[in-house]
């Protein structure tokens, strides 16, 4: 992972002149306004290549946002693709199946988030992101092999399918 620095890791692969592949998760929120990136060619720099995960944020936030950000999700993730130097490969959110990973609703409810819901949303940051870095990759989530079916709860929504039905 690319916090905590992994420098112990990258120095054994260098020593015998390898490389390696560095994840990097990044809370990017959904402000439009916001053209802040990070620098990754610390890492880059030496041929590791950097896969960056951009989520909404976390726990009630959601690793994507209620539907009616997506489009300022998607602004600000194209923003941070732009402003970021050393990553071309973007990851949007991570294990939607989980109940933990959905927006809370303003009483703190969390809303189940479809297959459906969670491609339009992908789709809409794919287009965004290919609009400013149309040579970069952007690729889906992965999902928590171990989740669903599950019921619902007092805080969130039943999910209703397991992660071979959610990923078909």
């Amino acid at each position: 992972d690319f916090d905590p620095r992994p420098d112990g890791f990258t120095a054994v692969l260098e020593a015998g002149s390898a490389t390696g592949t560095v994840t990097a998760t990044e809370a990017v929120g959904r402000n439009p306004a916001d053209r802040s990136g990070k620098d990754y060619r610390s890492l880059s720099s030496k041929g590791h290549t950097i896969v960056a995960r951009l989520n909404h944020g976390y726990g009630s936030a959601g690793t994507i946002p209620l539907r009616a950000e997506w489009g300022n999700f998607a602004a600000r993730c194209a923003n941070f693709a732009a402003a970021s130097q050393g990553c071309s490969i973007w990851v949007i959110g991570n294990e939607t199946n989980l109940s933990g990973e959905w927006p809370a609703e303003a009483n703190g409810y969390r809303k189940y988030i479809s297959p459906e819901d969670y491609a339009a949303c992908f789709r809409t940051v794919d287009s965004a992101i290919k609009a400013v870095r149309p040579a970069h990759k952007v690729i889906p989530q992965a999902l928590a092999p171990f989740a669903g079916p599950y019921g619902a709860s007092a805080t969130h929504d039943a999910m209703p399918i397991d992660h071979i039905t959610y990923c078909r």
